[in-house]
């Protein structure tokens, strides 16, 4: 008859086809993994590199800014001690500046700070005999 075999498909050709391309999924697959990695590790190396970087910067800031802060503590310091010498003199100035401007005490300030003489006040003169 004749020699013509319709074509059925084999079994074995189909699972070699499967096994071919789940392979190659795979492959792919583990590319991109690898890609991906590769591409997290460069930003993490990155952003390592730059904290460093912001890390030596503000050391270098801190270091030339000490000498600074001591010329300041130490003129701070002198401002104190100052302060510290004049501050009697204010609390007596303030005293002072209360009975001042005391409207009872008027006349005697105005006899203290002034030769004028209250007008009610007789003058006594002493004469030698």
């Amino acid at each position: 008859m004749n020699n013509i075999k319709p074509f059925i498909k084999n079994q074995n050709s189909s699972n070699t086809i499967d096994t071919v391309s789940l392979q190659r999924q795979e492959r792919e697959a583990q590319k991109r993994l690898k890609q991906y990695c590769f591409h997290r590790s460069l930003e993490n190396i990155f952003k390592i590199s730059l904290n460093l970087g912001i890390m030596a910067l503000s050391i270098t800031s801190v270091k030339n800014l000490l000498p600074y802060n001591e010329i300041q503590q130490s003129q701070l310091n002198q401002i104190e001690q100052e302060i510290n010498e004049i501050a009697p003199r204010v609390e007596r100035l303030e005293e002072n500046f209360a009975t001042t401007f005391d409207p009872k005490s008027s006349r005697r300030v105005m006899k203290e700070n002034t030769y004028k003489v209250d007008p009610n006040l007789r003058p006594i003169f002493f004469t030698e005999n």
